[in-house]
């Protein structure tokens, strides 16, 4: 589930998360659900809290990319260096043995 926060200038209401789905509960009708959530101003404690778990998911997300990409590289690697020897690289490499 991907979010990304708005920013949206009526009055300078604030700012809102944005689901590509409706998963937030209604603030009128809790048993409804929306796409949007409402987080406040800029600076306060919902925003803060929102921007921070965003910039969380993002480095994860970025991390998980690094991670395939050594491990494609890896394997990609000693496939061409021993390819005899493969099954226990890869073995090793994956398990941490």
């Amino acid at each position: 589930m991907y979010f990304f926060i708005l920013h949206f200038e009526v009055r300078n209401l604030g700012y809102k998360l944005q689901a590509a789905e409706s998963i937030f509960p209604m603030a009128t009708n809790n048993e409804k659900k929306t796409k949007y959530k409402y987080l406040g101003r800029a600076g306060s404690s919902a925003h803060i809290d929102a921007v921070e778990k965003l910039t969380r998911r993002n480095l994860i997300d970025e991390l998980e990319r690094v991670i395939q990409s050594l491990t494609e590289s890896y394997l990609g690697f000693a496939e061409k260096v021993s390819p005899k020897f493969m099954p226990l690289l890869t073995k090793n490499f994956l398990t941490n043995q």
